[in-house]
């Protein structure tokens, strides 16, 4: 069997698209109010689902979204009423640029500081892209 036909065989068996999904699913916000702040509930299990630092996640959210906040107990609290569908875009704004490989589409990402720069490198594919600061 020459090579030709035997990487013909080969893509014919790779699937038309992989599931990234099914592997990492997020969870929906969940999200309430108490005066004027808004308090993004599950906030902790984001970071750990995506694997990313929270202070680099909320400052994220904060400039984002134009207001200030802290992280407490768990929980994010936004200084004020921030809408759901808001939120939805801005997490899924920072999945682009902060978590999924630009290159295979993997969520097996990690950021990495080299001096000034930080890169994201991807374990599933080795791509290596630099990302903007916050």
């Amino acid at each position: 069997m020459d090579y030709l036909k035997m990487l013909e065989e080969g893509l014919e068996k790779i699937p038309e698209k992989v599931k990234v999904e099914e592997r990492f699913k997020l969870p929906e916000p969940i999200i309430f109010y108490q005066g004027n702040k808004t308090v993004f509930a599950n906030f902790k299990e984001f970071v750990e689902i995506i694997r990313r630092d929270e202070k680099h996640f909320a400052k994220f959210l904060f400039k984002e979204l134009a207001t200030p906040g802290v992280i407490q107990n768990n929980h994010l609290v936004f200084n004020s009423k921030i809408r759901l569908n808001a939120l939805k875009r801005k997490i899924e704004e920072y999945l682009n640029n902060f978590v999924y490989c630009r290159v295979c589409g993997s969520p097996d990402t990690k950021l990495t500081k080299e001096n000034r720069f930080t890169f994201m490198v991807c374990e599933a594919c080795g791509a290596k892209n630099p990302i903007k600061k916050i």
